[in-house]
């Protein structure tokens, strides 16, 4: 079995006779919190996770060299900055294509006793080519706003890993980081204090199980 990390080119070897691959996009930055006064909190919300194909080929249907490029995670968002960006393609070759999730947003400044409000997630990347599957990622959920609470949104989960967790803490905290084509969390802010970044995107990656002869 091969994970493959980083985009390079695939040599087929000559004592395998078939191949079984997944790929999966870079999920989508998660959404930072900024910095808020007395009376109102922040959070970011989820990026959403890469999409998903998978194949399998015998010797001599497929090139002997393909061609491997790995999407990268998206950037979280950065606190009174920049948004989050959105997960980059893995592809296999011309066959497969797995698309990153969409990005997430930032969170505003939330007033504890105003009206309920959500903060919109990222939506799971597509996929294309698979002959055994092609599947969207699942999406980031959206921070949520209530009189009486609030939480940062979930990462979208891929094939190969959960999106982190949504955060509702007595403490600011940074998103968190997902892994294997998994969305980006969102950032959580309590009142009085500064901002926090959200999570990165997790990297794709291509999965190769090999049979022999």
């Amino acid at each position: 079995m091969k994970k493959i990390t980083t985009s390079q080119l695939y040599e087929w070897p000559d004592d395998v006779d078939a191949i079984d691959v997944t790929i999966v996009g870079g999920g989508g930055g998660g959404g930072a919190g900024v910095t808020v006064p007395v009376g109102y909190c922040s959070a970011g919300s989820g990026g959403g996770g890469g999409g998903s194909a998978r194949s399998r080929y015998k010797r001599g249907d497929v090139p002997l060299s393909i061609q491997i490029e790995i999407g990268a995670g998206g950037k979280g968002g950065i606190a009174d900055g920049a948004q989050p960006t959105g997960g980059g393609n893995t592809k296999f070759g011309e066959l497969m294509l797995a698309e990153g999730g969409a990005r997430a947003a930032n969170g505003l400044a939330f007033q504890q006793t105003g009206a309920s409000m959500l903060i919109g997630n990222g939506g799971g990347g597509s996929a294309h080519g698979g002959n055994l599957f092609s599947s969207r990622g699942g999406s980031g959920t959206p921070s949520v706003f209530l009189s009486n609470g609030y939480e940062s949104g979930a990462g979208g989960d891929s094939v190969f890993s959960f999106g982190p967790p949504p955060l509702t803490t007595n403490i600011s905290l940074a998103g968190y980081t997902g892994v294997d084509g998994a969305g980006g969390g969102g950032a959580v802010i309590i009142e009085n204090t500064a901002g926090r970044d959200g999570g990165d995107g997790g990297d794709g990656v291509c999965l190769i199980v090999e049979y022999s002869k």
